[in-house]
């Protein structure tokens, strides 16, 4: 029970899961209405801090929601119960890496004093192994502006699937989309880079009820394909500018596409926040900004009190049959073919002569890090390819009898010799760690995890490391050979004299097994960079997101950087200089 307070309240309540048993959620049921709930948000997260534990709700607008979290659910204006298809299900407790789920709830006007709201979120379960899990892809616009009485303002996103995090192909199902008042029309595109056309695979009015509409069909999304949104505003009749945001004064520009996948490699979060390919957004088809046909009865409805909470969408994993849709009043004819037909041999696009490979036709559409944009659109201009033909594996190299974990570093001492971080049988996945606490303090990695190999052979010099290390994460050798590591479970930097001594670190630097952020703590430190003066920089790391400079005998001189911010919805603010997402290891 919820008491909302002031307007444009975020509050959120967590349940706490079964680490010992493996559930899967395979329904949504929202007990919200439109009149009392802007929108929830379900979050999967790894830990809670306990001062939001100890009551019943707490404010997550200015206090976060949870640590490392994902969407698994969204619910706006009414939004019917989502059942997902049979065999598909959300992974969470057990060791998922989900320990938490917390629901958010965004009360854009504040109730009247004395009454209480009920919102919440009604979930099925199973413990019963689903064929394939769950997951969300959500392409959202963060730093768009809108002018004043523009009847068109449009914001693109895409991302090729594989840059943005999925590791491996994904079956899109079902859609939502998210926008606030000025919203006309969301558009969602697949395209595919071997036949160089676009699908579109979801369009829909966010002044409807902002469920996960079923697609007309199932997709197969490649990891060598592109999705793309586009988000349409119209402001006419808005005398001031409008910015990206979480209050009802801003807008929004949110495609959430549920999908299934390969149930032990595949992932269940991923996201585009960014347009990587111009021209995929020059020639979008023409209709992309075309709003649906008006539907009184779906916009009645997505206001009010919510008198349908009983009728649900159904999905089906089918690619040769239809999807069952069970809705009365959402018939939504529109969709039962697509809004766009690609031409015979794919789209034509304005700059195309033939059609490339799909690696060609990414090279050729994605925006070169130093060339301004406008180039994109000069005929003459050509990608440069790499010439992979310049490296060979060398097939003779190493001992086939050595058997590394997980290889987390290279380095050349200054003969050339090889140096290999890895982390031996200890393997860093969901259950590694309780929140950035490392579970297990008891057994550090029995075999070595410092490897020293001849450059021209790859056989073995020396080893070094045992029972040391618990997570190994960065190496350095600096100019007198010294050796930097850094242990992202033990939340420490060390540095090992040439040929790594008797074992005992010439400098520790950070509190074992404590992470934290002060001069004596670091949080997953991920890698040293030591300069010629013995001045060295530490980048710490997947928490802090900070670099911190230390004189040659470990005394702090300086420090720059800060957390990239997120907004209430997981989507990235875009912006402020010296900010980062995580400090991965430096270069010298």
């Amino acid at each position: 029970m919820f008491p909302s307070l002031q307007d444009e309240a975020y509050l959120c309540t967590a349940v706490r899961l079964n680490d010992s048993v493996e559930e899967w959620v395979v329904r949504f049921d929202p007990l919200a209405s439109a009149n009392r709930a802007h929108h929830m948000l379900l979050f999967g997260c790894s830990d809670v801090l306990q001062q939001n534990l100890e009551g019943k709700f707490w404010d997550c607008g200015h206090h976060g929601v949870c640590q490392n979290s994902r969407i698994m659910y969204a619910w706006a204006k009414n939004a019917p119960t989502t059942s997902l298809p049979e065999g598909v299900g959300f992974r969470i407790g057990g060791q998922t890496g989900i320990h938490f789920l917390t629901l958010q709830i965004h009360y854009a006007k504040a109730l009247p004093e004395g009454v209480k709201d009920h919102s919440g979120l009604q979930m099925e379960l199973t413990t019963q192994k689903q064929k394939y899990k769950a997951g969300i892809y959500l392409l959202a616009a963060g730093n768009t502006i809108i002018p004043p009485n523009t009847p068109k303002t449009h914001a693109d996103m895409n991302c090729l699937l594989a840059d943005s995090g999925e590791p491996r192909d994904i079956t899109l199902f079902a859609y939502r989309v998210h926008a606030h008042v000025l919203g006309t029309v969301i558009t969602g595109y697949l395209f595919d880079t071997t036949k160089n056309e676009y699908i579109e695979i979801a369009k829909g009015n966010p002044h409807w009820p902002q469920a996960f509409y079923p697609m007309n069909k199932t997709h197969l999304a490649k990891t060598s394909d592109i999705l793309h949104a586009r988000c349409t505003w119209n402001s006419t009749g808005r005398s001031r500018h409008t910015m990206i945001g979480s209050t009802a004064a801003d807008e929004m520009c949110n495609l959430y596409l549920m999908y299934y996948t390969d149930p032990r490699l595949g992932s269940e979060f991923s996201a585009c926040g960014m347009e990587t390919y111009p021209m995929i957004t020059k020639n979008l088809p023409p209709d992309s900004d075309v709003p649906l046909p008006p539907n009184p009865l779906l916009e009645e409805h997505a206001k009010g009190k919510n008198l349908h909470k009983e009728q649900a969408f159904e999905y089906s994993i089918s690619k040769d049959e239809p999807i069952k849709v069970e809705k009365k009043g959402h018939t939504h004819q529109y969709l039962q073919d697509n809004r766009y037909q690609a031409k015979p041999g794919g789209y034509e696009y304005e700059d195309a002569t033939n059609y490339p490979q799909p690696q060609q036709v990414l090279q050729r559409w994605k925006t070169p890090a130093d060339t301004p944009r406008p180039a994109l659109m000069e005929n003459s201009r050509k990608a440069k390819q790499l010439k992979i033909l310049a490296f060979k594996t060398a097939s003779d190299w190493g001992q086939e009898e050595v058997q590394y974990g997980q290889v987390v570093a290279v380095a050349l001492d200054s003969a050339g010799d090889v140096v290999v971080f890895h982390r031996g049988e200890r393997s860093w996945d969901g259950s590694t760690f309780k929140g950035n606490i490392l579970r297990d303090t008891s057994k550090p990695i029995k075999s070595p995890t410092l490897l020293h190999l001849r450059k021209d052979t790859g056989h073995i010099i020396d080893k070094w490391g045992e029972n040391f290390f618990f997570v190994p994460h960065g190496l350095t050798l600096d100019k007198n050979n010294n050796i930097w590591v850094t242990d992202v479970g033990m939340h420490q930097v060390f540095k090992f004299p040439a040929g790594y001594g008797n074992g005992q670190p010439l400098l520790s630097l950070g509190t074992r097994f404590e992470p934290g952020d002060d001069d004596t703590h670091f949080c997953k430190p991920t890698g040293v960079a030591v300069m010629t003066n013995g001045e060295f920089f530490v980048s710490d790391g997947y928490c802090n997101a900070r670099v911190i400079k230390y004189s040659a005998n470990g005394k702090i001189l300086h420090q720059f950087g800060k957390q990239t911010k997120y907004n209430f919805f997981g989507e990235l603010i875009f912006s402020v200089s010296c900010t980062f997402n995580i400090d991965l290891p430096m270069f010298q």
